[in-house]
């Protein structure tokens, strides 16, 4: 049996409601963190490394994860409150 073909023959697990809801996060997370990222680029003018954005992504998901008011997988940077 092929590698692919053991991977579609194995069952897959469920994920909890939970894991989804942080899924929904961290993926806002990223799209902010792309888009303050490429806007720092162009602002610097310079090559900025991949280690800036993974710093930046997690300060960002720090900030989202202070919304206590939102559901988990709702957050929103328009509900922190500044």
């Amino acid at each position: 049996m092929s590698k692919k073909e053991n991977k579609t023959s194995e069952k897959t697990h469920n994920l909890s409601k939970n894991s989804k809801s942080a899924g929904k996060d961290f993926a806002y997370a990223n799209r902010l963190t792309a888009l303050i990222y490429n806007t720092l680029k162009d602002i610097l003018q310079r090559q900025v490394d991949r280690d800036c954005y993974n710093r930046l992504l997690k300060k960002t998901t720090k900030i989202l994860q202070t919304d206590i008011t939102s559901k988990l997988g709702n957050r929103k940077r328009e509900s922190i409150p500044i």
